[in-house]
């Protein structure tokens, strides 16, 4: 790339001029037919061009930014956070109530007490899981990281009572040998929910909000939350806060009431 094209851009990645001439026609291009090419004929044509000069990552990130500006988009706004709502302790205890098949109810205690993803909890090999130090080893987990995650002792009995006369790869298999899907979970979830009676939302997802806001609870630190749940930053472990607002309620009031001051009442 010559010196001139350095100093208007020195973030622009070394493309040739031949090839830059080329990328301004092809921007062009998807700019006249932005609105009437499907979405797969734009992604061969963008595939014709990254083989026909090799580009690499950050060329392809430098040509759509080109494109950005050319048709003028603007990214979607950022989603706000939202509180995370989880069913309540006698909800739970419901749900867990009316399970008689004991695998099923080993899946969801599985679920309630290691913070499992519940594609994780699928993927779980038995060789993943430290009996000796109740460490479960996660791999490609979400967004492809490994991690780490602790389950209690009592959790810990039951699974080995349930592996003790078995010969899985995968934790919960099926009659037929194959690891459990998602989707069955979601399934099972849903029928017992309704066999309970519970009627707000609960799903597989909402016992790893319940583990997580367990040890938000009990003051464990942000830093070591993060750790088991997989979080990639802090605020995302400190949504469980408002959780556990009602262990705290009674300072609240008191606080409230006993301030110096005129007596609202």
């Amino acid at each position: 790339m010559n010196s001139k094209n350095s100093e208007d851009d020195p973030n622009e990645p070394e493309i040739s001029e031949v090839q830059n001439q080329e990328n301004a026609i092809f921007v062009r291009d998807i700019q006249d037919t932005k609105n009437t090419t499907p979405y797969y004929d734009i992604a061969r044509l963008i595939s014709l061009k990254v083989r026909r000069f090799r580009m690499s990552y950050e060329n392809l990130q430098y040509l759509f930014m080109l494109v950005r500006q050319r048709c003028d988009l603007k990214p979607r706004a950022r989603k706000g956070s939202r509180l995370i709502e989880i069913p309540t302790e006698a909800e739970f205890e419901k749900f867990f109530s009316v399970i008689r098949n004991q695998k099923h109810r080993l899946i969801f205690l599985m679920l309630d007490g290691s913070g499992l993803r519940v594609s994780e909890l699928c993927n779980l090999e038995v060789h993943r899981i430290d009996f000796a130090t109740n460490l479960v080893t996660v791999k490609q987990g979400k967004g492809s990281k490994d991690r780490v995650t602790v389950i209690g002792n009592r959790l810990r009995e039951k699974l080995e009572i349930y592996l003790a006369d078995k010969n899985l790869r995968y934790l919960f298999e099926s009659s037929r040998g194959s690891k459990f899907g998602p989707r069955s979970i979601q399934l099972l979830c849903a029928h017992y929910r309704k066999k309970a009676g519970i009627k707000s939302r609960m799903v597989p997802h909402c016992f790893r909000h319940r583990y997580l806001s367990r040890l938000v609870s009990k003051n464990m630190s942000t830093h070591k939350v993060m750790q088991v749940a997989g979080h990639t930053s802090p605020e995302m472990t400190e949504r469980y806060l408002h959780i556990n607002l009602a262990q705290y309620r009674l300072e609240f009031i008191q606080a409230l009431d006993g301030g110096s001051g005129e007596n609202p009442q």
